[in-house]
């Protein structure tokens, strides 16, 4: 783990056993997590494997959930709680992602190698540093991806629950750049399964609204 404080926010949503391996897959690559639990039901416990005391659950009752805003009030929890210009990191992960061992530090790590702004894994090593529509899989995965904390970038809430985190992606871009770099990527597990009903239709408006404030599509 790097010197540097490294604090990782999980939203969910009803499903804390699908969260528990999202934490344990973190275990000894950040100082601390925070789970964000919009479910509906009472938040039930988060059983881990590790006897932590540096990880918590804060609830956000508002339904449907707007996702910018869940990852807003975590990345406001950390910047609260560190209180530092000194730089830190900050992991964003879906609760269905499965971290390989090492993989927060080699993503970090290159990110404050090349001044970046965000940074995450994928097939080739490089780093954008304009806005635009690149290869898919060259993009940010929004299931899994770091922040440099003191940059104090925010998610547009405006963006309920799609292109969120490609506004995010370009947003980094602009404020020193997105690095990518070769390596063990993060399993999505249940990809887009939640993206139906009412989600769907927020997924529509949100590629509307994005187009609307880049000028172009998301992808």
């Amino acid at each position: 783990m790097s010197d540097r404080f490294a604090a990782a926010i999980i939203p969910t949503y009803n499903r804390p056993d699908v969260a528990r391996d999202a934490i344990n897959s973190l275990h000894g690559q950040v100082h601390d997590i925070l789970v964000i639990d919009n479910g509906d039901k009472i938040a039930m416990p988060y059983d881990t494997e590790h006897a932590w005391n540096w990880w918590r659950v804060l609830l956000h009752t508002e339904q449907p959930g707007n996702l910018s805003r869940v990852w807003n009030q975590g990345i406001n929890f950390w910047t609260n709680w560190v209180k530092t210009n000194e730089p830190w990191d900050l992991v964003i992960i879906n609760d269905d992602a499965i971290v390989p061992e090492g993989w927060v530090a080699m993503v970090t790590d290159r990110m404050r190698e090349v001044g970046a702004a965000a940074g995450c894994s994928g097939p080739v090593t490089h780093t954008v540093r304009q806005p635009g529509i690149i290869p898919y899989h060259h993009r940010m995965p929004g299931w899994a991806f770091c922040l440099a904390g003191e940059k104090g970038l925010r998610l547009d809430e405006q963006f309920e629950w799609w292109c969120g985190d490609t506004d995010l992606d370009w947003q980094a871009r602009k404020a020193g750049g997105m690095s990518m770099v070769a390596g063990p990527q993060v399993a999505n597990r249940f990809a887009d399964q939640s993206t139906v009903g009412i989600r769907q239709m927020q997924a529509q408006a949100d590629c509307a609204r994005f187009e609307a404030k880049w000028g172009q599509r998301p992808f």
